[in-house]
């Protein structure tokens, strides 16, 4: 996918959940698990390509759980901060761009299909709440493009 698509795409993301996340006078608000049910959904029917859209939520001091996802693997129960893509982002509090995750150190292989893999910190108050993992069967399937639009999703609907 060019990158021109791939922006295309991210903002039909936005624009759907602009549509089910406004704040509008009246309308029924969703909690947090909700909001990331919704946001897994409409990234995976997006990006259908993708194996996993999914939250692991900071639930405790140094650990994630998982959370709403979807996708085409079943996901980690539990990660601690010190393990794993997911928990290099929780303890860093900082976007990860792994381009092949067979060259990552301490990489959690929870399924044999993931290639790449890009995590986002959801942070509130400068306070770690979950983080935005995203998995494909490609290498170098995610870029800064990405990393862009997934900071302004997590920042826009969960922050």
């Amino acid at each position: 996918m060019t990158s021109l698509k791939k922006e295309q795409v991210y903002q039909e993301v936005i624009g759907t959940l602009d549509v089910l996340l406004s704040k509008e006078e009246g309308q029924y608000q969703l909690d947090d698990i909700g909001k990331m049910a919704l946001v897994c959904t409409i990234i995976k029917r997006a990006f259908p390509h993708l194996i996993f859209v999914g939250f692991y939520r900071a639930v405790e001091p140094g650990l994630l759980q998982i959370g709403p996802y979807q996708g085409n693997v079943i996901a980690c129960g539990i990660i601690p901060f010190n393990q794993g893509v997911c928990g290099a982002c929780a303890t860093s509090g900082k976007t990860m761009i792994v381009p092949d995750v067979s060259k990552f150190p301490d990489y959690i292989a929870c399924d044999t299909e993931t290639r790449s893999e890009i995590v986002v910190p959801v942070k509130s108050d400068h306070h770690l709440r979950a983080v935005l993992d995203l998995d494909s069967r490609e290498t170098d399937d995610f870029e800064r493009l990405d990393q862009q639009f997934l900071e302004l999703i997590v920042s826009k609907y969960l922050s």
